[in-house]
């Protein structure tokens, strides 16, 4: 269970074609009472190392205490089913 800052839903499609655009949603809650920075961050695990990583061009916010925030992320879909790791991280506290 994460101390500050958890991931509480991530939306994507159930499937899509290779070569095409594949838009994400992370949902992230900030756990501790008052505003922190929280980042995203996401990979793609397929069987190709290194993993090739996910586009989120905003993967950073200060979210108020208990309030959560959604970052938009994108990548391109491979030629074979992917699963979606996704990662948050707390910077600092204010």
């Amino acid at each position: 269970m994460a101390q500050y800052a958890e991931i509480i839903e991530m939306m994507s499609p159930a499937e899509a074609q290779a070569g095409n655009r594949v838009d994400i949603t992370v949902k992230i809650k900030n756990k501790y009472p008052s505003t922190i920075g929280i980042m995203v961050g996401g990979v793609l695990e397929y069987g190709v190392t290194p993993w090739p990583g996910i586009t989120f061009p905003t993967n950073w916010a200060n979210v108020a205490g208990g309030a959560t925030h959604f970052f938009g992320g994108y990548f391109t879909m491979p030629d074979r089913r992917v699963t979606i790791h996704a990662y948050s991280y707390y910077y600092a506290k204010g």
